[in-house]
């Protein structure tokens, strides 16, 4: 009985260990998941303010600089400029707080996207870069131009729907989206959210249509998806 006893409250301490391991690894895992979140909210509050001024003196900039023969930040930065988007990989809390805001909206921001059905509100960058990413919404191609072929912009997808493209799915048919570029604005209104896989990179061509807006994330936040979430929008103003 004794032996049985003991027997028992082995196994009761070993439960209890495991118990404990697990739950310090899930509350050390939400806390992280936190921290993580925290950083890159503040990142992207801070680049879409950076964005918000840099289109209230765009116009101003654009006329000193005819007048002064200098170019932009952006137009020095052209040659750096990464559209093939091959850096991109799954954001860390470590690469985060790497993140420069600041200097690379100053360098490549470019607009502002706006979804108000889910409370979108990501500045645009140009180029896929994974700095570009960590704060908004990069342009997927050269020389877009809003109204015109197909505009396309990609975004990190995010557990945390506030965050950069993670509340991309809640997007509904009809939903406006509003695109400020280069000092032009445009009213888009979706027509098509759709699942699609990776290597479906026909849907930012510009033969898919004139007028078109399209907006690719990963389908789920995690390493080595082969899937891809699609928002098709056409033009409305």
């Amino acid at each position: 009985m004794r032996v049985w006893t003991k027997y028992r409250k082995g196994q009761l301490a070993f439960f209890l260990s495991i118990f404990f391991t697990g739950l310090s690894i899930f509350t050390y895992y939400m806390y992280q998941q936190q921290r993580f979140n925290n950083v890159t909210k503040e990142k992207q509050q801070i680049a879409l303010k950076v964005m918000k001024r840099k289109n209230d003196h765009q116009a101003l900039s654009v006329v000193n600089s005819a007048v002064s023969g200098k170019s932009s930040a952006l137009h020095r930065n052209q040659k750096k400029v990464d559209y093939s988007g091959k850096e991109v990989k799954r954001l860390t809390l470590s690469q985060m707080n790497q993140v420069d805001a600041k200097k690379v909206t100053r360098s490549f921001g470019t607009g502002l996207l706006e979804i108000p059905s889910i409370g979108m509100n990501l500045p645009i960058l140009e180029g896929v870069s994974q700095a570009n990413l960590s704060v908004g919404a990069g342009t997927m191609k050269a020389g877009q131009e809003l109204k015109k072929g197909n505009f396309s912009l990609a975004g990190h997808y995010m557990t945390d729907a506030g965050l950069l493209f993670g509340g991309i799915k809640r997007v509904n048919y009809g939903d406006s989206i509003k695109i400020m570029y280069r000092n032009n604005r445009a009213i888009y209104h979706v027509i098509e959210t759709k699942r699609i896989t990776k290597s479906d990179s026909y849907v930012t061509f510009d033969s898919q249509g004139e007028g078109l807006l399209t907006l690719v994330t990963c389908d789920q936040a995690v390493d080595g998806t082969k899937y891809r979430f699609m928002v098709r929008a056409a033009i409305v103003d």
